[in-house]
């Protein structure tokens, strides 16, 4: 339930920064980038959605801080676009961006969340390429 918060929060004030300062180039500045955070480090974080803004910005959160993302979604066009984002933004390690952050820390699958044998191949890749799920 925290971590829930803690997204909305962090997507709150992501989207006014993005507002203030128009930052959809190469780099944005997050924020939040700038508080380092040990929890994620190395966490294995399944993110349904992963295509919409909620969720892209989940995974941008989370990959910056050094967490391996499998991003879950039904639109292979948006979740590629997020795959997209995410690691250019690791790639970039700028404006406060976790320096230990890797452009390998996020896999895709298109997914039917209500197709359970959809769920269960999107689970089963994600665990072959990062292990359990953490969260």
């Amino acid at each position: 339930k925290i971590y829930v918060y803690y997204i909305l929060y962090i997507i709150y004030y992501t989207q006014i920064q993005k507002a203030l300062l128009n930052t959809t180039q190469h780099c944005s500045i997050h924020i939040m980038s700038t508080i380092p955070d040990a929890r994620f480090k190395d966490k294995h974080i399944i993110i349904t959605g992963a295509g919409g803004n909620f969720g892209r910005e989940g995974a941008l959160f989370f990959a910056l801080r050094g967490a391996n993302v499998s991003a879950v979604d039904l639109n292979k066009d948006t979740l590629a676009e997020t795959v997209s984002i995410v690691q250019t933004q690791c790639k970039c390690k700028c404006n406060g961006a976790d320096a230990d952050a890797d452009a390998d820390n996020i896999v895709s699958f298109v997914c039917n969340v209500t197709d359970a044998a959809s769920v269960e191949a999107a689970v089963e890749g994600a665990t072959q390429k990062f292990g359990p799920p953490d969260m």
